[in-house]
């Protein structure tokens, strides 16, 4: 079992979690009007909630604390179910291969009519 961050499965909600973390380094707004929001550097990752800095024109920052993003479960089988599909697909294409060489193989006989 896995959790899924956009569309992304991770083997541990701790992964996901850093992933849904390192969206945040978000700037807008420009000249007198410049805000700042990125993850806090003591974030607990087991935490229910993740806690966010928010700098507004340079201003001392101000903490924020709101829920993890939403992250259904998915199946995470990493590279080995791709792998095994294209190992059955080469053996099914090596068997059809030794198949034809050897029905050619059976009709490419010197017809001897005695």
């Amino acid at each position: 079992m896995g959790f899924l961050h956009k569309g992304i499965c991770y083997p541990t909600q701790a992964d996901a979690r850093v992933a849904a973390c390192a969206d945040y380094p978000v700037t807008w707004g420009d000249g007198a009007s410049a805000h700042s929001l990125q993850c806090s550097a003591s974030i607990d990752f087991a935490a229910t909630s993740m806690t966010l800095t928010r700098t507004t024109d340079g201003a001392s920052p101000v903490t924020i604390v709101q829920p993890w993003p939403t992250q259904p479960d998915c199946n995470f089988a990493g590279t080995t179910d791709f792998a095994l599909e294209w190992f059955g697909l080469a053996l099914l294409l090596l068997a059809t291969v030794w198949g034809g060489k050897q029905l050619i193989r059976l009709f490419d006989q010197p017809h001897n009519p005695d």
